[in-house]
């Protein structure tokens, strides 16, 4: 088994939350402090399920870990309806949480399909 911090799955969801914090250090206070945080709160939610998912029972983590990241792709796309992010930022993060999702959707059907043999 590796190390949760190993994963790819994991590495590219770290790299997403580096992007969040560098790319839109500089929104308006009012997008700051209530939409962002909560974009920031439900990637590290995301780490925190890919974690536990090491651990014990894999698919409802990941279940966890996959709505984690849809609210993180709603928000962001709010974010770019709202103007407050540019579509090349916009750009750059969706594809990186998309590159996320699909691995833990991934990994969640492995998952699913070992725990019902």
């Amino acid at each position: 088994m590796a190390n949760y911090d190993q994963l790819f799955v994991y590495k590219s969801c770290y790299t997403l939350l580096q992007m969040l914090y560098h790319d839109l250090q500089k929104l308006p206070r009012d997008i700051k402090y209530t939409l962002l945080q909560d974009v920031k709160q439900d990637t590290l939610a995301v780490l925190r399920h890919i974690y536990h998912a090491q651990e014990a029972n894999k698919a409802e983590h990941l279940e966890k870990s996959i709505d984690c990241i849809l609210n993180v792709k709603i928000n962001l796309r709010l974010l770019w309806d709202l103007k407050s992010i540019s579509v090349k930022t916009y750009g750059r993060l969706t594809e990186q949480a998309e590159d996320v999702f699909k691995q833990l959707k991934a990994w969640h059907k492995s998952a699913v399909s070992k725990q019902n043999k």
